[in-house]
């Protein structure tokens, strides 16, 4: 159950990642100086709610996701990746990000002549965390789905040994009868 919640989260933090640094940061390059610090002012909140609950949310069933996968070696493996990449996107999202809006929100928080830097390292740093976010969400699927370990699911046969080729099962010969 987490192990799926934690790719559905990671997911969307991906998606939401992916809009910000493809249609928010052009807008706010658009902007006058002024302007990206108005809007930051007003909407700032918005984009930390948003993605702070989700990076939350995503590190915790990741984690709960490894916990359930411990006793399998590749799930928890994989769950491992997950919630470093979970872990991953919340320390940028703390050191970088949310400072730097509060920095944006300010008046004089930037100078008009390094705001284009700012909205340049925030776009790439955007990136990283689209990035982080598929590559968790892509290890927490291989974690139980059809790229999972055979033993979990069903109607999954046993490993064969290397050389010995596998027995073949031998049909039934055909008899034709006649009505």
């Amino acid at each position: 159950m987490f192990i799926r919640l934690s790719a559905v989260l990671l997911a969307l933090v991906a998606g939401a990642l992916l809009l910000d640094a493809v249609a928010l940061v052009p807008f706010w390059e658009a902007l006058p100086p002024a302007g990206v610090s108005a809007w930051f002012s007003r909407h700032a909140w918005r984009i930390d709610w948003l993605t702070g609950v989700l990076v939350v949310l995503a590190v915790l069933a990741a984690f709960g996701g490894l916990v359930q996968a411990w006793s399998d070696p590749r799930a928890r493996l994989r769950m491992g990746l997950a919630l470093a990449a979970a872990a991953g996107l919340a320390a940028i999202g703390g050191f970088f990000h949310w400072p730097t809006a509060r920095l944006l929100a300010t008046p004089d928080g930037v100078p008009a002549a390094r705001l284009p830097t700012v909205l340049w390292q925030w776009s790439a740093w955007e990136w990283v965390r689209v990035l982080l976010a598929a590559g968790g969400c892509w290890a927490a699927i291989g974690a139980t789905g059809p790229f999972g370990p055979p033993a979990k699911r069903k109607g999954a046969r046993a490993p064969r040994k290397a050389g010995v080729p596998r027995a073949r099962k031998s049909r039934p010969p055909v008899v034709e009868t006649q009505i």
